[in-house]
């Protein structure tokens, strides 16, 4: 993983992103668009705060039952089950 570190914390790739929460990184970038994730432009690459894992994962700890971050909605839970049949 090629984290970036600045003043503020670390950031990363869409797809790093995804990968520690067991995300696919067109789930991430869908969250993105509906605005339930923070991130940053670099020339044309987005940079999401590695805070915000952090922040998913504590809230995950709080109520087990969920299976995946509270950011993936069951219609990407949806989108993703049907990419998976084809």
């Amino acid at each position: 993983m090629s984290q970036k570190k600045t003043a503020t914390g670390e950031f990363l790739s869409a797809r790093e992103f995804g990968e520690m929460l067991d995300l696919n990184r067109e789930s991430v970038y869908r969250a993105i668009a509906r605005g339930e994730l923070a991130y940053l432009t670099v020339g044309r690459a987005i940079r999401l705060p590695r805070s915000q894992i952090d922040n998913l994962l504590a809230e995950k700890a709080r109520d087990p039952g969920d299976q995946r971050a509270s950011m993936v909605s069951s219609a990407d839970e949806a989108k993703d089950s049907q990419a998976e049949r084809l």
